[in-house]
């Protein structure tokens, strides 16, 4: 009974461990996360790093609007700390966007860093995931940095018009939570406070 109940403390301590390194990963976001539009208007919507704990090096991104007929990139823009800038042709909706930190300006420990802004223009009345589609971040000490990704949402409706527009029918992926380890962990805990009170 002792050693069983050890092993469901321990297990228990390590899917605690899981969730808390799912929690604190890096995000990758858009802002705002959902752009509303009129066909032929745009917006601009930023990409944002929620954290650089070791700096950053560079990056190499790829954001791309799921339905082209819905709406396009029409314009992007580098952040002000970028060098070397390399971007695919525009307007399309796909863009690849690359640019490396040569001066150092954003130092370890930095907080919500800009990649970028696009800008998004309306084509035709429907709704339309904007998915970040490849990423990849170094940061200053050659690491590459993994972050969980938010996708956004288009929603392109009629001038005037106030009825809501529908969801995408495939959803973004990507979550900050982890349920699944949160209720194990649970359930261990409780198991094994239950098998220590019958000893």
């Amino acid at each position: 009974m002792n050693k069983l109940l050890l092993v469901l403390i321990l297990l228990g301590i390590f899917l605690g461990l899981l969730v808390s390194c799912a929690s604190a990963a890096n995000v990758v976001s858009l802002n705002p996360q959902t752009v509303e539009l009129h066909p032929g208007s745009s917006k601009n919507v930023q990409i944002v790093l929620d954290s650089v704990p070791k700096g950053l090096s560079g990056f190499n991104i790829t954001i791309s609007v799921l339905d082209p007929k819905t709406a396009e990139i029409t314009a992007f823009s580098f952040p002000d700390w970028g060098k070397w800038h390399m971007k695919s042709t525009i307007p399309s909706s796909s863009v690849w966007i690359k640019t490396i930190d040569l001066d150092n300006k954003v130092r370890s420990g930095d907080t919500n860093v800009l990649l970028g802004t696009i800008t998004l223009t309306g084509k035709k009345v429907g709704t339309t995931n904007l998915n970040l589609t490849k990423i990849e971040i170094v940061d200053d000490g050659g690491i590459s940095i993994n972050p969980i990704v938010i996708a956004g949402e288009v929603c392109v409706s009629d001038n005037g018009s106030s009825e809501p527009m529908q969801s995408p029918t495939n959803p973004a992926k990507g979550s900050m939570k982890a349920p699944g380890f949160e209720i194990i962990y649970g359930l261990v805990s409780l198991l094994a406070v239950f098998l220590h009170k019958r000893k």
